[in-house]
């Protein structure tokens, strides 16, 4: 979704002309921006969670609003690059997972607790 939003405002406008048009003339974005302007300028239909999840993902500091410089930065974000860089963690993740699920099981088969094998690594160490 943010990738299509991204597409449909970069190719609409440069982003300092996008901001300015977006701007209600205090130098940075806020939400009631993004709700009243997204639609006039951009010619985006957005539920309202889909605006707040756009804004959200654009205010990177999360201070409630957007400045130029986080503005930009949506301009600029690979999001393809992104998804497949969360795809890898999530893989990743799984991967541990997996092997942790599989070490209880085989404690659970030799009738240890996580604390005694520990316990037995300190002793085969010494």
């Amino acid at each position: 979704m943010l990738r299509a939003i991204q597409e449909r405002i970069k190719s609409a406008l440069p982003a300092s002309e996008a901001f300015t048009r977006l701007d209600s003339g205090v130098g940075f974005l806020t939400l009631h921006d993004f709700q009243s302007a997204l639609p006039r300028f951009f010619d985006l239909t957005l539920r309202q969670h889909e605006v707040s999840a756009l804004f959200v993902e654009i205010d990177t500091d999360g201070n409630g609003v957007v400045k130029y410089a986080e503005w930009d930065a949506f301009y600029r974000m690979d999001y393809e690059k992104r998804v497949r860089a969360l795809e890898t963690e999530k893989e990743r993740m799984v991967t541990q997972y997996d092997i942790f699920d599989h070490l209880l099981k085989v404690l659970k088969q030799k009738g240890l607790t996580l604390e005694e094998m520990f316990d037995q690594i300190d002793l085969d160490k010494n």
